[in-house]
Parts: structure tokens; sequence; C-alpha cells
């Protein structure tokens, strides 16, 4: 599947990313990104360690590992800061980290 999307998607990507905005940098990113999930076994680690997590916990979980501030999270979702906030908070909570000086994204890219 990764060999594919290498061959066939990423390139017309690539393509996009020529051509677009400051705007739509952003979600071509994204899609990099999610296409990069696609063969990555980080979702159904997290699921299945933390059953517990909503399907939009780990969508946020997702671009907490990969980097996104909460402001570029909620720019993402349609959403507000504050809220994206509280799903940071819900998520420490479930991965039993609430008040820990772990940090969320390390956590995240070691599952």
């Amino acid at each position: 599947v990764q060999a594919n999307i290498d061959r066939i998607v990423l390139p017309l990507v690539r393509k996009l990313e020529a051509g677009a905005s400051s705007g739509q940098t952003g979600y071509l990113e994204l899609l990099n990104l999610n296409l990069r999930d696609v063969t990555s076994p980080f979702v159904s680690k997290l699921e299945t360690q933390y059953s517990r997590l909503s399907p939009r916990e780990v969508e946020i979980s997702r671009y907490i590992r990969d980097g996104l501030s909460s402001k570029d999270i909620a720019s993402v979702l349609n959403t507000s800061e504050g809220t994206v906030r509280n799903q940071r908070k819900s998520i420490r909570k479930k991965l039993g980290i609430t008040n820990d000086k772990t940090n969320l994204a390390s956590l995240l890219k070691a599952i």
C-alpha cells in the first residue's frame, strides 16, 4: 500500500503543492501526513491500548503526534482552540498522565 501511495498519489500531491496558495499548503501537508497514517500502525495501536479514546480524540492525537499546535489543530478541524485544549486534557486523563510531566507528543510518538 505504501509503495502505491508513494508511486501514484504523492506525485499528484507534489504537483498540487507547487501551485497551491498559502492557505492550501497546510491542508496538503495534512494530506501527506494522513497518507502516511494509512500504513502506520499508530491509530490501531492507540485504539487497542486506549480503547476509551473517542474517534475525535484519536484524530487529535494523530495531529499532536505530528507536531501540530492546538491552534493549528483547531483550524484544521474548524473548531475553537479551547475545545482542542479540552480534548488534550481528556486525552492526557485517559492515557493516565494527567498530573504527570510527561510530554503528550513524546508519549504519542512512542506508541
